[in-house]
């Protein structure tokens, strides 16, 4: 009888001692890993580091300059000048450039709807068409609208292509690979007025149709699109 308690005893011993050896464990594993602060603890890395350019500004035609500034604001220092609207005194953590292509592709003169394909197509509706450039904003390509809709739309009407007049819209790449665009187009020409087309670009066919929205479809300004 005494025997087995006493197995008992160290039994219930054993496993209070290992109990006590998983919490201690725990607790203490954050204090017995390693080193996980960073390698430069008085700020970020070079921004640049491992940055290259595709193309070389210096052989663009234009290229504008920007400033980077650290994203550690303790480092991001400055003082805002109201009158001036910029910055001064500040900080800059490196510098950049922007290559600025043929501006007078893709629509109006103040917004651009900026977006991308996975297989690396710049996407831009701007006001007019849907515009798309497949060398990195070298060249740029758009595509108008058929004098009718193509068959099967619910709305069936008639354009003439290029004379719908500025307007605002979106473009998008979805999931399966198509091109999804919306163009409104809001001041009178010679097709109306107050117009709401979609465009599709089908990636198995590689081409492009349009659709005219039924005259009760709200929209207004840019459209925020989803895929459903």
């Amino acid at each position: 009888m005494s025997s087995s308690k006493g197995a008992a005893i160290s039994r219930l011993t054993s496993r209070s001692v290992l109990i006590s050896l998983i919490i201690l464990t725990q607790l203490f594993a954050g204090c017995l890993g390693g080193d996980d602060s960073p390698a430069n603890p008085t700020g970020p890395p070079d921004w640049s580091a491992g940055f290259t350019y595709i193309d070389d500004p210096a052989t663009l035609d234009l290229a504008a300059d920007f400033d980077v500034v650290s994203p550690d604001l303790s480092l991001s220092v400055g003082e805002w000048d109201a009158n001036s609207e910029q910055w001064l005194n500040r900080s800059v953590w490196g510098n950049a450039s922007w290559g600025v292509f043929d501006k007078t592709y893709g629509g109006n003169c103040c917004e651009h709807y900026l977006a991308a394909t996975e297989w690396g197509w710049l996407l831009n509706f701007g006001g007019e068409y849907p515009t798309w450039s497949e060398d990195r904003g070298h060249t740029w390509q758009d595509w108008k609208p058929t004098v009718l809709t193509q068959f099967g739309c619910r709305t069936p009407k008639y354009t003439v292509p290029g004379q719908e007049g500025l307007g605002e819209g979106s473009i998008v790449q979805t999931t399966t690979g198509d091109i999804i665009s919306m163009g409104w187009f809001p001041y009178p020409s010679s097709s109306g007025g107050d117009q709401f087309y979609a465009f599709l670009w089908d990636g198995d066919s590689e081409s492009w149709s349009w659709c005219y929205n039924r005259l009760t479809e709200p929209f207004y300004d840019r459209s925020w699109q989803v895929e459903v």
